[in-house]
């Protein structure tokens, strides 16, 4: 939205550091605090006016961030993960780093979703000026109006956001009521902040596109194929959830989950696909150096009690190329977990891999097949 009113606006988050012609890769969600300062310098050295930075748990307990000063804080929600032994000890360590945000640093003004019963706590002490957010309760920016379309283009979503009695519908190539939030939080930073019109806003985002979020790709038979980053129970919930409101034939869901962390996702990701969906295909995701049929199993452990057909798959390109011979009219096939990562973590090597490619190569190759056929 920033870029599309003319302020030079950089990046840095999970997919990458991102500033005119600049993109980087980077291991960490918030890289470590000589980068990240480095990067803003070099920002600002570009001309950018704005730095959109994405603040995790893990760089707070690690202080990646202090000493940085925001114009707008955003909170969006909170949902127990990222707990381990090489992550937080618990649910309350986890939210108590998250909360460091907002009592500890230098902040203007703060955009609130007051639909996450967690906001209250979160915000306990901030000293910002307070906007917030919602479509379930009543908020200074309110979502109302929400529907969601289906097309030869893919998916879709419109809603309408209302702020002191002026309203303005936002079209988006993108599905969730998560996503609705997304946007007219956005849309709130740079209206309270910036002055942007929200016209203007919904404007710039009528044609957004995220890496790995919600990436719909049109397939045959009037069937598609959304590649998603949902590697918990609650993010693989909530777009099963909103994927269902489709009305999809069968709603196929091809996930794993990652090695050398906490099991306790393998266990919500198997009961959430075991739940909602017609079909699972379980494969890799980032093992690393445990072994990836033992994950699977874990997960299909947590399948079984639903009775959902599983299939098991261990290499993941090979799972895809399945998952697309199999679809028929009016199909919905999700790839969970991996979204924008273009790797896959075996043992201590990020071999190259790229689901989005893969899965566009599948379609080619079953077209060609029903070409000869």
């Amino acid at each position: 939205i920033l870029e599309d009113n003319g302020i030079t606006c950089g990046y840095i988050g999970t997919n990458g550091i991102d500033f005119g012609d600049v993109h980087k890769e980077i291991n960490n969600t918030t890289p470590d605090a000589v980068t990240l300062q480095h990067t803003l310098s070099q920002m600002a050295d570009h001309g950018c006016e704005a730095a959109v930075l994405e603040v995790s748990s893990q760089a707070l307990l690690q202080h990646r961030a202090d000493g940085i000063r925001f114009l707008c804080g955003v909170y969006t929600n909170l949902y127990p993960d990222h707990i381990g032994n090489s992550e937080h000890r618990d649910f309350e360590d986890y939210k108590a780093c998250k909360h460091r945000l907002f009592t500890e640093f230098e902040m203007r003004s703060v955009i609130s979703n007051t639909d996450d019963p967690h906001t209250p706590e979160m915000l306990n002490g901030c000293a910002a000026k307070p906007f917030t957010c919602a479509a379930n309760n009543d908020a200074d920016y309110k979502c109302t109006d929400i529907s969601h379309d289906r097309s030869d283009q893919g998916l879709g979503t419109s809603f309408t956001l209302l702020h002191r009695g002026h309203s303005v519908t936002f079209s988006l190539p993108m599905i969730g009521n998560g996503n609705v939030l997304n946007a007219a939080q956005a849309s709130a930073v740079v209206h309270a902040c910036f002055g942007i019109p929200l016209e203007n806003a919904a404007n710039a985002l009528q044609t957004i596109q995220v890496s790995g979020r919600s990436d719909i790709i049109p397939l045959h038979s009037d069937s598609l194929a959304v590649i998603d980053y949902a590697h918990n129970g609650e993010s693989l919930r909530h777009i099963l959830t909103e994927l269902r409101k489709f009305h999809p034939t069968r709603l196929i869901c091809l996930f794993g989950s990652v090695g050398e962390r906490t099991t306790l996702r393998r266990r919500e990701l198997g009961s959430v696909a075991g739940e909602l969906s017609d079909l699972c295909i379980l494969t890799s995701d980032n093992p690393a150096s445990e072994d990836p049929q033992k994950i699977i199993d874990e997960i299909a452990e947590a399948v079984s009690p639903y009775g959902t057909p599983c299939h098991r798959i261990v290499d993941r390109e090979e799972a895809i190329r399945y998952a697309v011979g199999i679809l028929k009219h009016g199909d919905i096939l999700l790839l969970a977990g991996k979204g924008h990562e273009a790797y896959q973590l075996i043992g201590k090597e990020k071999i190259p891999f790229s689901e989005k490619d893969i899965l566009i190569s599948a379609i080619e190759a079953r077209e060609k097949e029903s070409i000869v056929s």
